[in-house]
């Protein structure tokens, strides 16, 4: 199994208990996963993030796991700092956090960026939130409108998407998910007490696991339920050059 929302890193309000990579890797070891893709929480908040994206390579080189590079589009020269870190290091991903960036999904600032994302055949990982909102300090999240996510999915529909920290009941309401080949969610906001229902057993078919790891619990009835299916849909993935 491949852990395909994870981070490493200091969270800056509160300490979260374990955040190194050793933790990452001690955890993933317990629980049967053989790698991950891990983000660097500390790009989210540099105002250049290639100083955390830089430590973040050498942190990770030759392990095995892969690197989801964390841009902020609305900062200065963004996209030369992202293609000099696909360029410099091994890249596997992009991250976009709109709520914590303050900016819409429907934004032309992030056209660049997903041209980049399209030139080098990188897939896009969609971030909702971090943190329940209601835990929200200091910076509190606006959350995207499923129409413009739908809107933005559509438009960019050769490229990969893996939508993560998304809650069931907005996968719901996204129909590019479900009808996207390209278009996958974690299943770090899916919770365990609504995974009898048949709706979320679909929705589960188009998911990958990620573990929201150090942010959130990694193992979960979740992860136990749709292991099968996460092998077959890790193999869809593959094939289409995310792994």
């Amino acid at each position: 199994m491949i852990d395909f929302n994870c981070y490493i890193g200091n969270w800056p309000f509160h300490k979260l208990r374990k955040n190194s990579f050793e933790d990452l890797k001690e955890v993933h070891r317990k629980n049967n996963i053989k790698s991950g893709y891990v983000s660097s929480i500390e790009s989210i908040f540099y105002n250049d993030f290639y100083e955390s994206e830089k430590e973040l390579y050498n942190t990770i080189k030759g392990s095995g796991y892969k690197q989801v590079v964390t841009v902020n589009p609305t900062m200065p020269a963004c996209p030369l700092v992202l293609k000099r870190c696909i360029e410099e290091f091994e890249i596997s991903g992009i991250r976009i956090i709109p709520s914590y960036h303050g900016y819409s999904i429907s934004s032309e600032i992030l056209n660049p960026i997903i041209e980049i994302a399209r030139e080098y055949k990188l897939p896009v990982f969609v971030t909702a939130r971090m943190m329940d909102e209601r835990l929200a300090h200091m910076i509190q999240p606006e959350l995207q409108k499923e129409e413009d996510i739908q809107e933005f999915l559509s438009a960019n529909s050769d490229i990969v998407f893996v939508l993560c920290h998304f809650k069931a009941g907005e996968l719901r309401g996204i129909e590019e998910f479900m009808s996207n080949p390209n278009v996958f969610s974690d299943t770090s906001c899916i919770r365990d007490i609504l995974i009898e229902n048949d709706d979320i057993k679909g929705i589960l078919r188009k998911c990958v696991y990620g573990s929201a790891f150090p942010l959130c619990p990694v193992v979960s009835g979740v992860m136990q339920l749709e292991t099968e299916a996460c092998e077959e849909i890790e193999q869809i993935v593959k094939n289409q050059s995310l792994i």
